[in-house]
């Protein structure tokens, strides 16, 4: 029976980061001559660690920006993130500048009067580089 309670033995580790107080605490150097449970969990703390905060809240206009920032890579103005090259491809620019038109129409009405300004704004601009690109090819 002695055993039992022995296996069955729970260790409780408190990993908060504030004390009752709401004063940080300084997080200790982990030792080496930890039990493997102990050790277990500071790689867990380290883990803790090295997450990165979450992305920020994702808004209308940044949904847009990332509209706007495809449709110039397509017109060759700013180099794809994967390939590190700038490529033009007025056919797929077309298609984006396409989605942002459907966004509008599908939003209409439902827009603050900012988001509806600069939607229009960015319309414009991606419409016009369009003309100009196709004019030069």
């Amino acid at each position: 029976m002695d055993q039992e309670n022995e296996k069955s033995e729970v260790r409780v580790e408190d990993r908060r980061f504030f004390d009752k107080e709401g004063n940080p605490i300084r997080e200790e150097e982990p030792q080496s001559s930890q039990d493997p449970v102990s050790s277990a969990s500071s790689g867990h703390k380290q883990k803790k660690e090295e997450i990165q905060p979450p992305p920020p809240k994702i808004d209308f206009a940044s949904l847009v920006f990332l509209y706007v920032q495809t449709a110039l890579m397509y017109f060759g103005e700013v180099e794809d993130p994967a390939t590190q090259k700038t490529v033009q491809n007025l056919k797929a620019a077309q298609q984006t500048i396409d989605t942002l038109e459907l966004l509008q129409e599908k939003t209409r009405g439902n827009l603050t009067p900012q988001e509806d300004q600069y939607l229009q704004g960015v319309l414009f601009d991606l419409r016009m580089r369009y003309v100009e690109k196709a004019r030069k090819s």
